[in-house]
């Protein structure tokens, strides 16, 4: 549990990261972490680091949580350690973890398919992710609203028609709040994807630009290194 200090200053920590301020969050997470730090001080640490595409430091503050004894800790850990090998593109990886956070977890909630059917997706295996899609959207028509990452996921994987995907995924980016400019700079990513299928360089090319201002904005290294690879390898086959 928390201290009521450190509540607080996890609480601060997480305002200032939610409108990216980013070195006020790690410099209050810092502070909450010294001495003994809590699962869940160190989790919503790991969290913020990982928001950052700080990814080896953030696996660092997981890693803290691997020899408690708190099966749900750990379970939140091994899901956001299969979030952060999905985005290093290590599919296998993110299978094994995602994996080991439902057995920790002793449960398959509607965010623990939504991993799963990703790491179908990234493997190739767009049945099974379709599948899996279907179950999330039952779950959640009988117990809450799609959030908008459940939205943009499916948008990318039901991408056989991608006209469709096109007009839903924007849909979703015109949803996200500004201050999350971390999502949208993955929404934009995305819709880039998208207009590569559908053949439009030129659109391709302007939603890799505007996503490289999103991810500058929120410290996001490994991303912008990423699209700027791509947006090379356009401009030197286009």
């Amino acid at each position: 549990m928390f201290t009521v200090d450190k509540r607080l200053l996890v609480d601060l920590a997480e305002s200032a990261a939610l409108y990216g301020r980013w070195n006020d969050a790690n410099d209050l997470f810092e502070e909450a972490c010294s001495g003994t730090a809590s699962s869940e001080v160190r989790i919503a640490y790991g969290i913020c680091l990982a928001g950052q595409e700080k990814f080896h430091q953030a696996i660092c503050q997981f890693c803290h949580v691997l020899d408690s004894t708190d099966l749900r800790a750990k379970a939140i850990v091994m899901h956001n350690l299969a979030c952060i090998y999905r985005e290093l593109d290590e599919p296998e990886l993110a299978r094994r973890f995602q994996q080991l956070a439902i057995s920790f977890a002793g449960d398959c909630g509607s965010e623990e398919l939504l991993g799963v059917a990703n790491d179908a997706y990234l493997t190739g295996n767009d049945g099974l992710a379709s599948s899996l899609m279907v179950m999330i959207d039952t779950k959640l028509s009988s117990a809450e609203e799609s959030d908008l990452d459940h939205l943009a996921t499916r948008a990318v994987i039901d991408r056989a028609d991608a006209r469709e995907s096109l007009f839903r995924l924007f849909a979703v980016y015109r949803q996200r709040p500004r201050h999350d400019v971390r999502r949208r700079g993955i929404d934009l990513m995305n819709l880039a994807m998208l207009f590569a299928i559908l053949g439009r360089v030129g659109s391709q090319k302007r939603c890799l630009e505007r996503a490289i201002s999103r991810f500058t904005g929120c410290t996001g290294g490994y991303s912008l290194r990423r699209i700027r690879e791509c947006l090379r390898n356009l401009r030197e086959n286009g």
